[in-house]
């Protein structure tokens, strides 16, 4: 247990160099790449064909939108033409006018103490040799790149159905941070789903099959944000903070994030801001791998990082491994597709709202503890998996039926 401790007792340090870590692709929609999860295939028989296959989503989704995407040094997705600059003061905003950087919105976070200024970069200038421009006119600024993260889901969402009914004892409320979910998630009580953002797109087959998982619990109440909003560019870092500011102001509880990317100024402050309110963020580690670099947000210290595994316990070959993995659940869904017939769908984006709905039975309401109870919780109630103590596919063992 010396390692859970040491990973969520440091404070949280926020990274403000150039991101590492490289985005999660899984198998493409039949007009979009996505990531994070993938319809059934035969067993991935080794890493390189993951790398393989992540390569040449990524390629496909960049040809698909030119004018809209572009990548950064290390081949992260990015929106075109932005750089950001976090609670930029008069100093940053100055360097950006220098540098011909014009400010294209500024947005105010008041539930997260935070402001975000939009800049767009001249044109036909490289974004990085600009954003390093950037950073050397005013050192003590933080920029970063406007990255892109992404979800993935099939074809077909699976049909709304029936939820269980609210259960007794007191109701918790959770967060969901995705695509645009179905109304009819929520079954015969729709006042257990409010959503937020895009109202007018369509529904994502993702967003809407994590939803369902996580009111699987009856005492749940959830809050669902749209950062897509049915776009196949996938959603922004500045839409993320968006979410999660109104989840503050929602006061959820615990939040799910089944999305996966590079690490990043804003939403490191994001993941910093939520966690000193109390909120227990609850998120995906991603499908690249076991020999994938970590993906965030769940690589980031005091985010309970999820992985998954099959039916017998075992961990998906494509599940992500690493001292991030806290707890592993079992990664298979299966619902019938729009014209009734079964189908399974596979990925650590579906163990991690098992995770969310348990650690959100530990804990009222946002506190200075929160994390702490959750972690106790789920610790107490997880299998641990072989080899024995704490490893880097599960991380403290298996929690929930793996059925």
């Amino acid at each position: 247990m010396a390692t859970m401790t040491n990973r969520f007792a440091l404070p949280l340090l926020v990274a403000l160099a150039s991101p590492p870590a490289t985005a999660a692709l899984g198998l493409p929609l039949p007009s979009l790449p996505r990531a994070v999860d993938e319809v059934v295939q035969p067993a991935l028989a080794d890493t390189t064909r993951l790398a393989d296959e992540r390569v040449a989503r990524l390629r496909s989704l960049l040809r698909a939108h030119p004018r809209e995407l572009a990548r950064d040094p290390r081949g992260e997705l990015v929106v075109r033409g932005e750089l950001l600059a976090i609670d930029p003061g008069p100093e940053a905003l100055a360097a950006a006018a220098s540098l011909g950087l014009r400010v294209r919105e500024q947005r105010e976070l008041p539930p997260l103490g935070l402001r975000v200024a939009v800049l767009e970069a001249p044109p036909r200038r490289p974004l990085r040799r600009v954003l390093r421009a950037l950073r050397e006119a005013d050192p003590t600024g933080h920029f970063d790149y406007n990255h892109v993260y992404l979800g993935a889901g099939p074809a077909d969402a699976p049909p709304a159905g029936a939820a269980p009914a609210a259960g007794e004892g007191p109701v918790r409320i959770v967060g969901l941070v995705d695509g645009g979910v179905d109304a009819g998630v929520a079954g015969a009580d729709p006042g257990r789903l409010q959503r937020h953002g895009c109202p007018q797109a369509p529904v994502d087959p993702h967003g809407s099959a994590v939803a369902r998982l996580l009111l699987e619990e009856p005492r749940v109440q959830l809050r669902a944000a749209d950062i897509y909003c049915g776009q196949s560019t996938g959603g922004s870092v500045v839409r993320l903070a968006e979410a999660m500011a109104w989840l503050a102001g929602e006061r959820a509880t615990v939040v799910n994030l089944s999305l996966v990317g590079p690490e990043n100024a804003l939403l490191g402050r994001l993941v910093e801001s939520m966690q000193a309110r109390g909120h227990v963020l609850v998120a995906a580690v991603g499908n690249d791998g076991p020999a994938a670099p970590p993906l965030y947000p769940a690589a980031y210290p005091g985010v309970i990082g999820v992985a998954g595994v099959d039916a017998r316990g075992r961990a998906l070959p494509e599940s992500g491994r690493g001292p991030h993995v806290d707890f592993a659940a079992l990664g298979l869904f299966e619902a019938p597709d729009a014209a009734g017939k079964p189908r399974r769908w596979r990925g650590t984006s579906f163990a991690a709202p098992r995770v969310a709905r348990r650690a959100a039975l530990a804990v009222d309401a946002p506190a200075p503890d929160a994390l702490a109870l959750a972690m106790r919780a789920l610790a107490a109630q997880a299998t641990d998996a072989a080899p024995a103590g704490r490893d880097p596919a599960t991380g403290e063992g298996v929690l929930g039926p793996t059925r």
